[in-house]
């Protein structure tokens, strides 16, 4: 498995932890997830099959490069329906893509707070426009929204060669 920072943020993203919480539960520092998240190793230290097996043993299963698309995430079995707009999905999706709030919010035409309120489940029931902009900004930028199936739901980039590397993120 390759371990790229984008598949460990949106791991995070999905299981909706912290990154000390996400420490807390591999044993490792959480400057270790800090790094490991952003990239800044040359290969790959222990500690990242640590981190890697803690997001598996949560229920998260890893999507290598295939035919089928590039890196990603996904649950091992579908969720309970209580999350009817599929928020943590939403969620990996912009820790896939390395974007901030403030850039997704720039990107999809929305105030940031309206975000905000929704990622952290503030908004119940966010209106179908602001969920339609988000997801059309996801299939600009490359990243695919997976549905449930006999697995989870998850997320992970349309091609092989697409990463968060690959994007423009100025706030511009």
């Amino acid at each position: 498995m390759d371990f790229l920072p984008d598949a460990l943020r949106a791991a995070r993203a999905l299981l909706e932890l912290d990154q000390s919480t996400v420490a807390g539960g591999a044993g490792v520092e959480r400057r270790v997830v800090i790094r490991l998240e952003r990239g800044d190793f040359i290969r790959p230290p222990q500690n990242a099959y640590k981190l890697v097996n803690f997001y598996e043993k949560s229920g998260i299963l890893f999507l290598e490069a295939d035919q089928a698309g590039g890196i990603g995430v996904r649950w091992k079995t579908p969720r309970p329906r209580t999350d009817l707009f599929k928020r943590s999905q939403l969620l990996a999706a912009r820790a896939l893509a390395h974007l901030t709030q403030a850039q997704l919010a720039q990107r999809a035409g929305v105030d940031r707070s309206v975000l905000t309120r929704f990622e952290s489940s503030e908004t119940k029931s966010p209106a179908p426009i602001f969920i339609q902009r988000v997801r059309d900004v996801f299939g600009e930028l490359g990243v695919l929204l997976l549905q449930d199936t006999d697995q989870g739901f998850g997320v992970r980039w349309k091609a092989p060669e697409l990463s968060s590397a690959n994007i423009q993120t100025s706030d511009g």
